[in-house]
């Protein structure tokens, strides 16, 4: 019987086979009929059923009072499952608050607990989904229970600038992305942009450890100058790109894109790239603490190499294309049987120059610790992962450094937030990024076209040394255009270099409830630091070049060669250096005020005053280095929605920036929207279960870019 309902109705059905049985006859016979209908006329009076949305859950009435022992105690038992998937969950906590009675569920998701007959209500809890307490007197409740995932209560709120607000109730051009769709097996977060965010164009250039981060623009490029990119904000901290790359998914519990002028008009002179808003996990209350775990082994290898030709292949076609122009053929045909044959690798050389500077596959590993926990005044987010990539370039034998890239990586995330008072709230989020990069001082690129293009034939990548020799001399030949061509070989033996960069942020925020003064206002101050160093180390020598002009061969067939110099080369490592750095310390005070009248005017108002001061820490040549680069503004949001369909907002930004000269340093920038949530009107109710949203929205508004072609701009025109 249940199989026909499921299928004329599309509802599937949940009960387990020993409380249900499916082969028991039953004569019905139902038009136009509910499915509450025909559930109440199929099933017997000791089955029960719940329906949430299409799944149907049926179960056995527990039976009043067979739990109840002589003195009283109450056993409860039952099955706790998870709303998004109807799963049980293993290890939820089943407790009696203020006491030490408690257990958690089994591998089937099943409990049993015994607790005094004074015993008011049980408390179910487990991390990551929503405590649910149920009356004792209600018995029937604690034979399934159903704990509701919190993510969909993060899912209809969406994190916006200074702020969160109702997805419903969004008005702005704002793209909330879940977490689970941001992890890939690179390293780098931005490589998965790329089809995942709406709007957003992400381009990935190289696939080098370290280095393959993608660039990315929301809605294209909306500005001249260097300032291109969008606004990053982690935690209430503005960072760069190369720290967005850094943060492990596992760290983030939202992540928003501000598109349009309504969304990012609060930003003013910094918005006009779009935002993107990344916030980290906090703690739960939750009785017991959790850790994760993640350990990865991976294999990285090009998708594709450009087939290459050998030595004959390449002279034979290159004789042809010049005979097919008038032209004489360049390779006689001694060199290419020489080289067919194999007879001589400095007289004839065949050099594969790709497969002699890079390998096939490389492999990496990453590894991930996190936990969480805490109680109902304290909570807790500990984060750390590691990286460790390699790449594809090969270590020359004849070298007694190693070329190849080698990129490791050191992230930790701690967050701890605790109520000093019953309104007031303090948080803390540390964010500290280590990442070390060797690689060979030439351009990976660079020398992945020289491998390309490198002709196999023309010289050999190394030539016999004569024994007082203390270096080592690589080929060369002179080139069409009178120059020497280029050995990629030497190349990638000449050296390499160190980097290190490290980024540390701070974040301490004091949340005060004012519903003393009025229901719904409250207060936010929070103070930042930002911290970015980097420093380089890079080692050199200039290769032997060596030109073979002769050579002969003695009666046993033994090549004898004689090679002349083509330049002066270095036996040591010469060494440069590098530095940079800033830190930046920023200060923000905000009100807010959300209250609804009469439960269909809901009424929304945010005002925020900020500051930031960004010191070098060298200076270099010019003496504007050692001054301060100071911002600071106002911005404020009104919202106004009527029953949840008519819904406007006005935003605006008032920022000043040092970027430009005294009188002009400071712009307004507004920004207006209205909306209509016509799937919230009474006539959509018929077909809400098939479109449960739609809405209409416009808007319009200012922003910009205080970001030019250089710091300063007031020294010079622009």
């Amino acid at each position: 019987m249940l199989e026909e309902v499921e299928k004329q109705t599309g509802y599937s059905f949940l009960f387990e086979s020993k409380e249900v049985d499916v082969d028991k006859p039953v004569t019905a016979s139902f038009k136009n009929a509910t499915i509450q209908t025909v559930l109440d006329k199929v099933l017997d009076g000791s089955l029960r059923y719940t329906i949430n949305d299409k799944l149907v859950t049926i179960s056995q009435r527990p039976r009043q009072g067979a739990t109840v022992a002589k003195d009283g105690s109450v056993t409860l038992s039952g099955t706790v499952i998870s709303s998004s998937d109807n799963q049980p969950i293993v290890g939820a906590n089943v407790y009696v608050e203020g006491t030490t009675l408690g257990v958690t569920t089994d591998i089937d998701g099943n409990y049993s607990l015994t607790v005094p007959a004074s015993t008011r209500q049980v408390t179910f809890s487990f991390l990551g989904y929503d405590m649910k307490k149920i009356a004792v007197k209600d018995s029937e409740l604690f034979k399934l229970v159903t704990l509701v995932d919190a993510s969909n209560e993060l899912e209809d709120v969406v994190v916006v600038g200074f702020g969160v607000q109702k997805k419903e109730s969004l008005v702005g051009a704002v793209q909330s992305v879940k977490p689970s769709e941001l992890q890939v097996s690179s390293s780098n977060l931005s490589t998965s942009f790329a089809g995942k965010i709406a709007g957003v164009i992400a381009v990935q250039k190289t696939g080098e450890p370290g280095a393959d981060g993608a660039n990315f623009w929301i809605r294209g490029i909306s500005t001249f100058g260097s300032g291109q990119s969008p606004l990053l904000i982690l935690d209430g901290v503005e960072i760069t790109s190369q720290m967005l790359n850094n943060i492990p998914p596992e760290t983030i519990e939202s992540f928003s894109v501000l598109k349009d002028a309504t969304a990012a008009a609060l930003y003013g002179s910094r918005g006009a790239n779009g935002v993107m808003i990344i916030t980290t996990k906090s703690g739960r209350d939750s009785e017991k603490m959790t850790i994760n775990l993640r350990a990865e082994v991976g294999m990285s290898a090009p998708t594709r190499v450009p087939e290459i030709a050998d030595g004959v292949t390449f002279m034979e076609t290159y004789n042809e294309a010049s005979l097919t122009r008038g032209r004489s053929p360049r390779y006689s045909d001694q060199k290419i049987k020489g080289t067919r044959l194999g007879l001589d690798p400095y007289v004839y050389p065949n050099v594969d120059w790709y497969d002699m500077l890079f390998k096939d596959a490389s492999f990496n590993q990453n590894f991930n610790f996190n936990m969480t926990g805490g109680s109902k005044k304290l909570d807790y987010f500990l984060n750390a992962t590691a990286y460790n990539e390699n790449g594809i370039v090969r270590k020359p034998d004849i070298s007694k450094y190693d070329t190849n890239i080698n990129a490791q990586k050191y992230l930790f995330q701690a967050n701890v937030s605790a109520d000093a008072t019953p309104t007031t709230r303090v948080s803390l989020k540390m964010n500290t990024q280590l990442h070390y990069r060797h690689a060979p001082i030439e351009d990976v690129s660079d020398l992945f076209k020289y491998a390309l293009t490198a002709m196999p034939s023309e010289f050999p990548a190394t030539l016999p040394g004569e024994s007082s020799d203390t270096f080592t001399r690589f080929g060369v030949t002179d080139a069409w255009n009178g120059s020497l061509f280029t050995n990629p070989y030497a190349q990638l033996c000449r050296g390499y270099g160190d980097q290190f960069r490290g980024h540390f942020t701070s974040a301490l925020t004091v949340d005060q409830d004012l519903g003393f003064i009025t229901k719904g206002l409250s207060a936010t101050g929070m103070a930042t630091f930002y911290n970015r160093v980097y420093s380089a180390v890079y080692r050199s020598f200039t290769p032997f070049l060596y030109k073979l002009t002769d050579y002969s061969i003695d009666d046993a067939g033994n090549y004898s060669y004689v090679s002349e110099s083509a330049n002066t080369g270095t036996t040591y490592l010469g060494t440069s250096r590098g530095k940079d750095g800033y830190r930046e310390l920023a200060f923000q005070v905000k009100l807010d005020y959300n209250r609804t009248f009469n439960e269909k005017h809901d009424v929304g108002a945010t005002l925020v005053y900020h500051q930031k001061e960004r010191m070098m820490h060298i200076s270099d040549s010019e003496e504007y280095a050692v001054l301060p680069y100071r911002q600071q503004g106002l911005a404020g949001r009104v919202t106004y929605g009527f029953d949840k369909r008519y819904l406007v907002e006005a935003n605006f930004g008032y920022n000043g920036s040092e970027n430009f000269a005294p009188g002009k340093r400071f712009g307004f920038f507004p920004s207006v929207a209205a909306g209509w949530v016509v799937s919230n009107e009474p006539f959509w109710r018929a077909i809400k279960d098939k479109v449960n949203l739609l809405k209409f929205r416009v808007s319009y508004g200012l922003v910009g870019n205080d970001v030019i072609s250089s710091e300063y701009a007031d020294r010079s025109p622009i």
